[in-house]
């Protein structure tokens, strides 16, 4: 759900798994460039902390190669082309149920991934995703924002009285 904390999550792992890991290639990938750039890679280098290093960010690629090899690419889902032949050991899809050409750039990265992907969604309304899902290999984690113990209570009131509100 809103504000559980599923893509910081998954990004902290990533992080973990790179750092750890040599020569990892992890995509990640929001709907368009300035989503990319408004989520995933502001709250990448938010988990980097002190540890990013802006000379091992390739702006114009959207790149960022740690010291051991490994890499975050941050992709924008808006071209499915430009995902033909990505491949990755670990993928994260950002709000995936967001995406123009979502069903094309999952099953092209799918087809190119060698350990696992990660899927983030808001689920507010059945969408193409679990068609595809292989349910003896997919493991499904429901959050929500009473899963993130780090939310300002302005904000708790707020989901909450939206919650009131929906229809």
């Amino acid at each position: 759900g809103s504000r559980s904390s599923k893509t910081y999550s998954v990004i902290q792992l990533l992080v973990l798994l790179a750092q750890r890991k040599d020569k990892q290639e992890i995509v990640l990938v929001a709907a368009t460039v300035p989503k990319i750039k408004k989520t995933i890679l502001k709250d990448f280098i938010e988990i980097m902390g002190g540890s990013f290093d802006h000379k091992r960010f390739n702006k114009q690629d959207m790149l960022y190669t740690f010291e051991n090899g490994s890499f975050f690419q941050f992709m924008s889902g808006d071209i499915p082309e430009n995902f033909t032949g990505v491949k990755s050991h670990y993928v994260l899809l950002d709000e995936i149920n967001t995406f123009r050409h979502g069903k094309q750039i999952y099953m092209q990265l799918e087809n190119r991934n060698e350990i696992c992907m990660f899927a983030c969604f808001n689920p507010s309304s059945k969408f193409w995703i679990t068609d595809y899902w292989d349910f003896e290999t997919t493991e499904i984690i429901h959050s929500t924002y009473k899963d993130n113990p780090y939310l300002p209570q302005k904000l708790i009131d707020t989901l909450e009285n939206r919650s009131k509100t929906d229809i």
